[in-house]
């Protein structure tokens, strides 16, 4: 099974992508570069305080904690894969903050 690289929920709180994008696309090969980026950017996607609209959730950079940026971003990589906990974020009803979930 092929798994999207990003999608967009039917909720208006967050889209989700596998690593994130470039805050700015000026560039005329934001189409290519998009893709890329949605696999594999950590900067300029990490350190910008920049508001895309919609809160992104992503992953591809682990820490030992989830990273909740409101209204930017939320990284919920915590290294399931190499024996961290597996962290989740859930919205309920019409609250805007999620509450947060982890296994070790």
């Amino acid at each position: 099974m092929r798994l999207p690289v990003g999608s967009l929920s039917g909720c208006s709180v967050a889209p989700s992508h596998h690593a994130g994008f470039k805050p700015i696309w000026g560039s005329r090969r934001w189409r290519r570069e998009l893709r890329r980026d949605l696999l594999w950017i950590r900067e300029p996607f990490l350190g910008a305080d920049h508001d895309f609209g919609k809160l992104v959730v992503h992953g591809h950079t682990p820490a030992h904690h989830f990273e909740y940026r409101p209204p930017y971003r939320l990284n919920l990589d915590t290294g399931a894969a190499y024996g961290g906990k597996l962290t989740v974020a859930i919205w309920e009803g019409e609250d805007p903050e999620p509450r947060f979930r982890q296994w070790a």
